[in-house]
């Protein structure tokens, strides 16, 4: 994954690097050639959504960033209360989570808030 090209956000045209001078001229490979089907505005590779500046913030569910801010609610929800949101334990195979997973859950919540 090539991810230093979703680092990068232009407020003025509310775009991402796709389309930009910077594919263009030539700084920066076509996105095919990363295998990245589109390059994604910073905002909504951060935070998982498809459009992060709208006012229902929708999960992307076919995100390629697995350290999002959805992923680390989810991350702590588990840490806390050792369930899955729909009510099923979190721990491996479906059973009550370990001291071990717990802690496991509490290190993916802070990578993905930055490690």
């Amino acid at each position: 994954m090539f991810r230093v090209v979703e680092h990068f956000f232009d407020p003025a045209k509310v775009r991402g690097l796709e389309g930009s001078n910077w594919i263009e001229s030539g700084y920066v490979l076509d996105a095919n050639f990363f295998g990245v089907p589109k390059f994604y505005r910073n905002v909504d590779w951060a935070i998982g959504t498809d459009n992060a500046l709208l006012s229902n913030n929708n999960e992307d569910t076919n995100r390629r960033n697995h350290y999002t801010v959805f992923d680390a609610r989810e991350a702590m929800f588990r840490a806390l209360t050792g369930l899955r949101k729909d009510g099923s334990y979190a721990g491996m195979g479906f059973t009550p989570t370990s001291d071990q997973e717990r802690l496991a859950y509490w290190a993916t919540t802070f990578r993905s808030l930055g490690d």
